[in-house]
């Protein structure tokens, strides 16, 4: 009888505190559970965002490298469009510099025919075609430069002689002698001229 009461008080005594210990668990000071498996899914999160800011700054930097190529392209595109316009520019004005020369004789002709009454419908006939050909070429961005009464301007200008007028005062063009000419705002041949130094003492 006492046995069977000693085995059964046995069995109802409480277990010992290690004996409610979790193998898989540990106790800190503050009496909280950590998990290791909370501990391991920690770990992964921060080498994930690791990961992750590393790829962000990767597609930065690709980002920007692709920026800077499309704005080379976009420059090498500008520059090779500006010297091809350059060079039709270039081959423009020396082709009419080479027209220059004939139209000057044409003009010269024509002023010599003026009192040939005999030649006034062969004259006639080169002034409309001289005419013809101004005009086309004007279209092309050729201006004639004829600064006759005109301050002389020595960026447009070349002074052939300086001489007294009576008409015309310091500084100003008193005549022509070769018209100059413009080829879209540059000066292709400066107009020679002589220019007046005023009234004569």
């Amino acid at each position: 009888m006492e046995e069977e009461i000693t085995k059964e008080s046995a069995e109802k005594e409480p277990l010992g505190a290690s004996e409610y210990i979790d193998d898989e668990n540990a106790v800190d000071g503050n009496n909280e559970t950590v998990s290791p498996v909370d501990a391991g899914d920690e770990e992964n999160e921060t080498g994930l965002r690791g990961k992750l800011e590393e790829a962000y700054a990767k597609s930065s930097g690709l980002q920007d490298r692709y920026m800077r190529s499309l704005a080379d392209q976009e420059n090498l595109r500008k520059r090779m469009a500006r010297e091809k316009d350059e060079i039709r520019l270039r081959s423009k004005m020396s082709v009419i510099e080479d027209v220059l020369p004939t139209i000057d004789n044409l003009k010269l002709g024509l002023q010599a025919s003026e009192n040939v009454p005999e030649a006034k419908i062969v004259v006639d006939g080169i002034k409309m075609v001289l005419a013809q050909l101004l005009n086309s070429l004007k279209e092309h961005g050729l201006e004639e430069v004829d600064p006759q009464g005109k301050v002389f301007d020595p960026n447009l200008h070349e002074g052939v002689s300086y001489e007294p007028s009576e008409d015309q005062e310091e500084g100003n063009v008193i005549s022509t002698t070769r018209i100059g000419y413009t080829f879209n705002g540059k000066l292709l041949r400066p107009a020679m001229v002589v220019v007046s130094k005023g009234k004569e003492a």
